[in-house]
This record gives structure tokens, C-alpha cells and sequence, in this order.
């Protein structure tokens, strides 16, 4: 009794002080964008959360911009436990698991509505499941924007104004032969390294949502913007599965709880971002210009026979069944 008196006077006194009591784990969450990026701001919502979710006993600090390493670094510290949480695009994800190229297809939402109920379906939760067996815990799907083409030397309308244009993609399979098949030919570059290769005329552009290109300065180097619409991005936040088993039932379900907010926070978040961005842009000057989507959808055909193939049978059809 005596000790749990003392206990309390010693909560009492730390509260007086301004102090407040150590929380029972501290983890690490390791971002690529900068502090103002939505994807960071998703990270610090979902932090707070979890903090107020979990009473105080969890506190997780976020490090943006690549400070702890980039996504493909990042993403093995986090399956030797020597990190707790990241946020990768799927197509990273897929050197582990491959089954998440699927996402990676062109145009296999419907818009963006059919992403917010993809995400919520069961093939996204098994998905999700399925990640633990490569030491990684899904916790919350991430919107992305659309990803549109832009570059340095003119408007894209069809297909053929692709021709002969070098257009920067991330290092993934799916999205180089994407970029060939509407035309143009896919260049891996790292992501650090786009707006000096744009500048110096290694690629003549790149492809990325409108919030992307306007944070990242690309609309400096690339005035022309085409709306593909080619790719609703999904990203995901994980965490680590040996820090996912530290924490008690109570203390999952307020990650599992704050995981969900986060989602549904963060794709009205990054609309409302990219609205005033898009707005920035057209008074920069930039021109935006419609596509004919019908046309790059058919022309991306053979990229779906090519990498469908590789995936689980059904797969495809399940996402596409999604109401």
C-alpha cells in the first residue's frame, strides 16, 4: 500500500512539474516527403492518435525526408526490426511480395471512388494479412493522387505525341513497359535525381500526380502537363511485425483504430492540398491539357497481358469486382 501511495505522489508532483510520465514504447516513423507533403502530415495525425487512442503509452516520432534512410532501406530496417514504421509506394512493396505490381497497373481503377472501395474490400485486408509473412505489418492504404505524364517539350493528347519522348519511372517492371506502351520510352531514375535529369535532357519528363509535380518544383523544368490519369497511386504505411507482437491486444486495436482515421484523413487532406496547388500551377502558367483516355487505355493493353499473367489467378478480376 505504502508503495503504491508513493506511487501516486509522485505522479502527482511530476504533473505539478510540467513532466509527464515516459510512455511504455517509443517508435520511430520513418517518412521520404517533406513536412508539408500530405503523406507527412498522415504520418503525425496518425501518430497523435495513437498517442490519445493509446492513453499516452505509445509515442511515435516522425522523420521526414528521408532521413532515415530511402524506401527500399527503409522497408528492409523495418523486417530486421531496427525500424517500427514507414510508408512505401506498392510498387517497392512488390521486391518483397509481388503480388502487389498489381497496383501497378494502368488504368485499373475506375476512379477514385473505386480506390477508396478497393482499399476497404477483402482483397486489400488478405493483402494486408499476407504481408506478415514477409515480417511486415499492412497498416494503412494510402491515396496518392493520379498519375499523370508531364514534360519539357509539348503537349500529350494521344499516343502518338509520345513518340520519342523520355519519360522518368520509378525502377519497377509494371511501369516502365506502361510508359513504352502509351508511347514514350520509360527511363528509371531516382526520385532525388528527376529535376536535374529533366533539366540536363537525361528524360524530358516524368509522371506523377499534379501535388507531386508542383511540390518537388518540377513545373520549373516540365511546363506541359497531360491528364493520363493512367494510375490512381496507392501507397502503404507498415510497420514492423516484432514491434506489431511487442504491443498487448488493447495497444493493437488503437493502432488498428487510428490506422483506419488515418485513411479516410488523409485522401480528403491531400484533395484539398492538390486543389490549391493546382491552382498555384495555373498561375504559374503551366498547361494542363485533357487526353484521350480511351486511347492509352487500349494502347496499355498488352501491359496487362504481359504482367497479369504473373499474378495470382483472380486477382485482377477481384479488384475490378469491387463496388
Amino acid at each position: 500500500m505504502k508503495r503504491i501511495f508513493l506511487g501516486c505522489v509522485a505522479a502527482v508532483l511530476l504533473a505539478a512539474a510540467g513532466q509527464v510520465p515516459a510512455a511504455e514504447f517509443e517508435f520511430q516513423f520513418g517518412g521520404g516527403l517533406s513536412e508539408e507533403h500530405p503523406h507527412t502530415i498522415a504520418h503525425r495525425f496518425f501518430a497523435g492518435r495513437v498517442a490519445e487512442l493509446s492513453g499516452g503509452r505509445i509515442k511515435i516520432d516522425v522523420f521526414p525526408s528521408n532521413q532515415l534512410g530511402a524506401e527500399r532501406e527503409r522497408t528492409e530496417a523495418l523486417q530486421m526490426g531496427t525500424l517500427d514504421f514507414t510508408k512505401v509506394m506498392t510498387s517497392v512493396l512488390a521486391n518483397f511480395m509481388p503480388e502487389m505490381n498489381v497496383f501497378s497497373l494502368p488504368y485499373l481503377y475506375k476512379g477514385n471512388d473505386h480506390f477508396r472501395a478497393v482499399i476497404k474490400s477483402d482483397v486489400c485486408r488478405k493483402m494486408m494479412r499476407d504481408l506478415e509473412k514477409v515480417g511486415i505489418k499492412g497498416i494503412a492504404w494510402y491515396f496518392a493522387g493520379n498519375r499523370c505524364i508531364y514534360n519539357s517539350k509539348r503537349p500529350i493528347a494521344s499516343p502518338a505525341d509520345m513518340k520519342g519522348l523520355k519519360i522518368r519511372v520509378p525502377e519497377n517492371p509494371v511501369m516502365i513497359d506502361t510508359i513504352n506502351a502509351m508511347g514514350g520510352t520509360g527511363v528509371p531514375v531516382n526520385l532525388a535525381e528527376i529535376y536535374t535529369s529533366i533539366r540536363t535532357g537525361v528524360v524530358d519528363g516524368a509522371e506523377n500526380s499534379t501535388l507531386f509535380y508542383y511540390e518537388q518544383k518540377h513545373s520549373e523544368v516540365a511546363k506541359f502537363y497531360s491528364f493520363t490519369n493512367h494510375m490512381v497511386d496507392t501507397n502503404i504505411a507498415i510497420m514492423s511485425l516484432e514491434s506489431w507482437n511487442r504491443l498487448p491486444k488493447d495497444l493493437q486495436d488503437a493502432v488498428d483504430k487510428a490506422s483506419l482515421e488515418t485513411e479516410n484523413f488523409l485522401f480528403d487532406k491531400w484533395l484539398e492540398i492538390e486543389a490549391e496547388f493546382n491552382k498555384k500551377l495555373e498561375n504559374q502558367g503551366i498547361a494542363f491539357n485533357q487526353t484521350d483516355v480511351d486511347a492509352f487505355r487500349e494502347a496499355c493493353k498488352p501491359v496487362w497481358e504481359k504482367h497479369g499473367s504473373r499474378l495470382p489467378a483472380g486477382l485482377i478480376d477481384s479488384i475490378l469486382n469491387v463496388k
